[in-house]
């Protein structure tokens, strides 16, 4: 799946209907700050929290972003071979990579220069990559 940035953050009204699973704070800006009007991503995973879609883009080297879907557009919407749905107990969903849910904090990890954590994330990289590009 890839997607094109439409706009860098949400607006005032977008804000309000995504709650509690957007940040609503000035650090909006400095997240919107990550993403580049026009510019593609591929996409890792997304997830349904509470009806609202997030999904999670690739910046470049060991770098991601949760972020609304409704700041893009879909350029392709082929999903990844690579790609599983897991339900929780609340009734959200998440689709990701087996490795996402293998390691569940596997993205934290990566972050925090875990060296396991960045084996299986570039591993994942790789692989997802691949098929953005195809």
């Amino acid at each position: 799946m890839k997607v094109r940035c439409i706009q860098t953050i949400p607006t005032a009204e977008q804000r309000v209907w995504l709650g509690a699973s957007y940040p609503m704070t000035d650090d909006c800006v400095e997240l919107g700050s990550e993403l580049h009007i026009g510019h593609e991503y591929g996409v890792y995973g997304m997830a349904i929290i509470e009806g609202r879609t997030l999904i999670i883009i690739d910046l470049g080297d060991l770098q991601w972003a949760y972020e609304p879907l409704l700041l893009f557009e879909i350029i392709n919407p082929s999903v990844s071979q690579y790609w599983q749905v897991h339900a929780d107990d609340d009734g959200d969903m998440k689709i990701a990579p087996a490795a996402f849910f293998e390691h569940p904090y596997l993205l934290d990890d990566a972050s925090e220069d875990d060296p396991d954590a960045i084996k299986v994330f570039r591993e994942v990289q790789t692989q997802m990559r691949a098929e953005f590009n195809s």
